[in-house]
């Protein structure tokens, strides 16, 4: 990939990825690193399909197992309750901090917002998600479902305290 179509890509993917890093994160200048990271990593073994979308799922890929590494890092020198903290932390303005649905995302682990997000608000289909994630096609409908329960479960909670 030459110089200027990388920029391209680069200005037609980093506000969308960014915005899903911080959504797993919630610590925008974590996500800044990890994005860096991610693109780092993109062109030292960029992809062998040319096209923008295999492109584009590729970097989420790629930016996908760098959070998860993340996470399980963190899970393994802190422990578990401070795992759960760091996860549960948010870049919401004040203003916004009683909207439910954004708490309830908050409550839910890396994998499950993984899923919603990708399959939600990037509009990957199970296949793409799977690929991404390193699971099993199959897989992503069992995990996609149990996710989709989980957040309805735990924003119907909100709801009616």
């Amino acid at each position: 990939m030459d110089h200027q179509a990388f920029n391209t890509f680069y200005n037609q993917t980093n506000v969308l990825l960014f915005g899903y890093v911080t959504r797993l994160c919630g610590d925008p200048s974590l996500s800044e690193d990890i994005v860096q990271e991610a693109y780092l990593r993109f062109l030292q073994k960029p992809p062998k399909q040319p096209d923008y979308y295999a492109q584009k799922a590729y970097l989420y890929t790629i930016v996908t197992r760098i959070v998860t590494d993340h996470f399980r890092d963190i899970k393994r020198s802190k422990g578990f309750k401070d795992l759960r903290e760091i996860s549960d932390s948010d870049t919401i303005d004040s203003k916004n901090e009683d909207d439910p649905v954004r708490a309830t995302m908050r409550e839910l682990n890396h994998s499950e917002k993984s899923l919603l997000w990708l399959a939600y608000v990037e509009g990957y289909e199970h296949k793409e998600i799977g690929h991404i994630m390193s699971l099993k096609p199959r897989s992503i409908r069992v995990l996609l479902f149990r996710a989709r329960q989980r957040f309805r479960d735990l924003l119907n909670q909100k709801k009616n305290k």
